[in-house]
């Protein structure tokens, strides 16, 4: 039968491991939001804007 590891080898494996966690989600966290560009926002000047017509919904 296997010989159990000593409390320090397997305490130092578990703070290993936290930190190894640790690491990565600071490696690999998303940069800043000033970063990116809206992708999702309208280019057209405001000029450009066609008029609602008369009757519908649209603001």
């Amino acid at each position: 039968m296997n010989e159990p590891l000593p409390d320090r080898v397997v305490l130092a494996m578990i703070a290993f491991t936290i930190v190894l966690v640790i690491g990565m989600a600071f490696l690999f966290r998303p940069g800043s939001d000033q970063d990116r560009p809206f992708l999702w926002k309208d280019t057209t000047p405001p000029s450009t804007i066609e008029s609602a017509i008369e009757g519908t919904l649209s603001i």
